[in-house]
């Protein structure tokens, strides 16, 4: 059985069918972003973002806004890695999650 089969019971995966949650800390996200609308070739249905950091470092969330398609979730205190994605993962609303680090390039 092949992966595609064994994880979609041999249906095709649309853009509605999946979240993706990017972990990030005070980083630039609008590199990556632009990268993944280029690589998908259209926008993300969803894209939940989870920003751990300085709640006084705002250009994170002011970029954000600048897309629909992304819901930011703010972390006020220190989280590590593993609960930031726990925190993006419970705020998912499809039946599949592509986890994602702010270092990643399409």
């Amino acid at each position: 059985m092949g992966v595609k089969n064994m994880f979609t019971h041999g249906r095709q995966i649309s853009k509605k069918d999946f979240n993706i949650v990017i972990t990030t800390h005070n980083r630039d996200l609008e590199g990556m972003i632009l990268n993944l609308i280029k690589a998908t070739e259209n926008t993300p249905d969803t894209l939940i973002v989870t920003h751990e950091g300085n709640p006084k470092n705002s250009e994170i969330k002011e970029y954000c806004k600048r897309f629909s398609f992304i819901k930011i979730i703010e972390i006020p205190v220190y989280a590590s890695l593993c609960k930031a994605r726990n925190i993006g993962i419970l705020n998912c609303d499809r039946d599949y999650i592509v986890m994602c680090t702010d270092d990643l390039i399409f």
